[in-house]
């Protein structure tokens, strides 16, 4: 426990789900303090419980994180940069691929207010840290205080170290989610938002962007239009901003095709504006093998049009469509567990760039972003990406709705599964985060961790001497307990955070002896 009473108050990490009606006994000593190691330009979460004993509601619960503050320099991290979320729950009636408990999962964040705590009952609060860029590293700590009605205040801590290096703004990892606009401004607006479309898909390009997630249809270059030319150059202020905020990939429509000097001039556009290892084409979506022929032809007259915009088709099956005419291939994940394994592996070791996607498959035991999965399910996909040696996940969509089906109560597909193509709830505000959007962040970050990581131990390699902390190093970088494979990863959330810091400890150590 967090606190002594009848009121049970805990931390928990963010890989763990909390249901409404878990059991919670106690053990030890009162932990009042919740403990966070993360690196500059990072976010972390955890979360707090509260579960008042039976029949004794608590009435206007509140929650207040203060600064976080190094006593020995006083160095500060405002308190502007913590933010706390309640957990809201979604029906689940029917379980994905008919696995597992239906029932009220965790999912939406959406922001905090006060609320009524339920005896008998849990309640989570999300918290979000994010260590702004050039923090100086150490040990911070901010005050946590619970209230309500009727109950004496509960006092808690928050314990942060900062680790002494910093992740880039953009990811390593290329994102390509897809996003409607129109959905968006659709069940916001009628959920009572009162703004604009641009301030709406403003709003979710931030919210992906702070989840380290490119949002397609938010940066891609213009569609065709009568006077092409002006069209790139009013979208050119909006690409810098998007660049600047660390959008990883410029998607190109592959409308564009049927234009050829409107493809041109996009090409010529991609080209002056540095936009090299960010631009590409989804010239096709796993189309079926008598499609192929003419898909061929239309990718050569795509290549002879614009040269440097890469072209992507996702692809699935025993007999998956990978060709040259394509720079990068995107791969169901199943297919990784195909004879094409070999394929894919052996091109990776060659250079080619290969991303991967989910959808309504795969189901367990691989990995997904379904509501009804664990959070490492979430997770984890991102450290099996980081393995296998593939750049880019792509996501068909990240607000996807059934017509006339509200997201917060129904993300059923005929699959079934609940929650393909949905990690961003619609509210009066604009967009809302999920659990899921914010364990895909974590593990995006993750992916940075082992890219920084790997680069390290190179460059100490390189630079001879420091044979203790690259054995050391070497040792730590095994990945073995955590996925060995793309189905019997862990599921213990304790295995992957402690692999995870150890990590962010080695590449703090890492860099001090590679300056």
């Amino acid at each position: 426990m967090a606190a002594p009473g009848s009121t049970a108050v805990w931390f928990e990490s963010a890989l763990e789900k909390i249901f409404p009606d878990d059991q919670v006994q106690a053990a030890g000593a009162v932990q009042p303090a919740a403990r966070l190691v993360l690196a500059r330009n990072e976010s972390e979460s955890f979360q707090i419980v509260v579960r008042p004993a039976e029949g004794h509601d608590l009435f206007d619960v509140t929650a207040r994180v203060g600064a976080l503050v190094n006593d020995a320099t006083k160095a500060r991290i405002p308190e502007a940069t913590v933010r706390v979320s309640t957990v809201a729950y979604y029906p689940v009636r029917v379980p994905s691929h008919f696995e597992g408990p239906t029932g009220m999962w965790p999912d939406a964040l959406p922001p905090f207010e006060p609320f009524v705590a339920k005896g008998g009952q849990c309640q989570p609060l999300w918290v979000t840290v994010h260590v702004p860029a050039g923090a100086p590293a150490g040990e911070y700590v901010a005050p946590i205080e619970l209230s309500a009605t009727d109950a004496d205040p509960i006092e808690l801590f928050l314990r942060v170290e900062v680790l002494d290096f910093e992740l880039p703004t953009t990811p390593a990892l290329k994102t390509d989610f897809g996003f409607d606009s129109g959905n968006a401004m659709g069940w916001c607006k009628a959920l009572g938002f009162k703004g604009t479309q641009q301030a709406l898909d403003d709003a979710y390009l931030e919210m992906g962007l702070q989840h380290r997630v490119t949002l397609r249809e938010l940066v891609q270059l213009p569609a065709e239009s009568p006077d092409y030319a002006a069209a790139l150059k009013a979208y050119a202020p909006k690409l810098a901003a998007a660049i600047e905020g660390g959008a990883s990939t410029v998607s190109v429509p592959p409308s564009l095709m049927e234009l050829p000097d409107q493809l041109a001039l996009a090409n010529t556009f991609v080209a002056k504006q540095g936009l090299k290892g960010k631009a590409f084409c989804q010239i096709a979506d796993e189309p079926l093998r008598p499609a192929w022929p003419r898909l061929i032809e239309s990718m050569t007259q795509w290549k002879a049009t614009a040269p440097d915009v890469p072209l992507v088709v996702t692809t699935f099956g025993t007999a998956p469509l990978f060709h040259d005419l394509c720079a990068i291939w995107a791969a169901h994940v199943p297919v990784f567990d195909t004879i094409n394994n070999s394929v894919l592996l052996g091109e990776i070791a060659k250079g080619k760039e290969v991303w991967w996607y989910v959808n309504h498959t795969p189901p367990r035991p691989y990995a997904n972003f379904f509501i009804d999965f664990a959070s490492i399910e979430h997770r984890i996909l991102f450290w099996q990406t980081w393995a296998l040696g593939i750049k880019g996940v792509h996501y068909w969509a990240a607000n996807f709705t059934e017509q006339g089906e509200n997201p917060w109560f129904d993300q059923l597909d005929v699959t079934p599964c609940n929650g393909d193509g949905f990690l961003m709830y619609p509210s009066p505000k604009g967009p809302v985060s999920s659990i899921r959007l914010e364990a895909i962040r974590d593990g995006i970050e993750d992916y940075d961790y082992l890219v920084l990581y790997w680069n390290l131990l190179e460059a100490l390699k390189k630079k001879g001497g420091n044979a203790a902390l690259i054995e050391k190093a070497t040792k730590e970088g095994n990945l073995k307990a955590l996925v060995p494979d793309l189905v019997s990863y862990t599921r213990d959330p304790n295995v992957l955070l402690a692999k995870r810091e150890a990590l962010g400890r080695l590449i703090a150590e890492m860099a001090r002896a590679t300056r």
